[in-house]
């Protein structure tokens, strides 16, 4: 597993050789999917910001902070472009997937993809009725955007709401690299005096709240503040998620 405030920062590379930067994570608060990496592409003048899908991804090194992709810098530079500066449309998706060739989730059922396993092709005579009605939506807007595609550079810092109120503040997310999936919140629930976080599992979300900045939670301030800490300078052991499960079972 790896610290979603490390892996924004990992460095992107085809055969070993850096090409780019990573500079977010999308992913679905639905199902907690990872979605796409939003990297950096070249330099910071001639660079271009592009969506990455986990089929893209060869490999995550997380001793040489690295994304080893297949695809080149050239391939990259062609593909469609990201601004950052508006929400990521499903037509826009649409065009990734197709300039590609991979099969998007939304038609495969859902289905995440192991990373370096490239999806197949859909057949080139079908196209459903629901991508051709999206395609003609020009602009990428919140209307036509995905609501459950969320921003990992967004949500940090959203405020951790459990039903007595506000338990503290989201500090960092953890990612599983090989099922691509966002399993826990780290909420930092200490004050100035004090040094307090904790994980909390995708599965006690109830909702993310984009226009109050909240991250709703179905759980007591109790029972986040009585759960095993997390210290982000340890390695995310099975040992110590098994114990973080257990303590919220209960």
């Amino acid at each position: 597993m790896i610290k979603m405030n490390e892996i924004v920062n990992y460095k992107l590379a085809h055969k070993g050789k850096k090409i780019g930067k990573v500079k977010d994570v999308f992913f679905d608060d639905k199902t907690d999917d990872a979605r796409y990496l939003a990297v950096r592409v070249g330099g910071f003048l001639l660079g271009r910001e592009v969506l990455l899908p986990p089929e893209a991804v060869e490999g995550v090194d997380s001793q040489a902070e690295l994304v080893s992709v297949g695809l080149t810098k050239k391939e990259l530079k062609k593909g469609p472009g990201l601004d950052s500066r508006k929400p990521v449309s499903r037509q826009k998706e649409i065009e990734l997937f197709q300039f590609y060739s991979w099969t998007p989730y939304w038609i495969s059922g859902g289905a995440s993809h192991a990373a370096g396993q490239t999806a197949p092709p859909p057949p080139a005579s079908v196209k459903p009725a629901e991508v051709e009605a999206i395609e003609k939506d020009d602009e990428p807007t919140v209307e036509n955007a995905d609501p459950h595609l969320r921003s990992y550079r967004e949500i940090e810092g959203y405020k951790v709401v459990a039903p007595e109120g506000t338990v503290g503040e989201v500090d960092d997310m953890i990612l599983d690299e090989r099922e691509w999936k966002t399993t826990h919140l780290v909420v930092d629930a200490g004050s100035w005096i004090s040094y307090r976080r904790y994980l909390v599992a995708f599965e006690w979300l109830e909702a993310i709240d984009w226009d109050r900045s909240e991250v709703v939670v179905a759980l007591s301030k109790e029972k986040i503040k009585s759960a095993p800490s997390y210290d982000p300078a340890k390695p995310i052991t099975e040992g110590y998620i098994k114990t973080v499960a257990e303590h919220y079972d209960n």
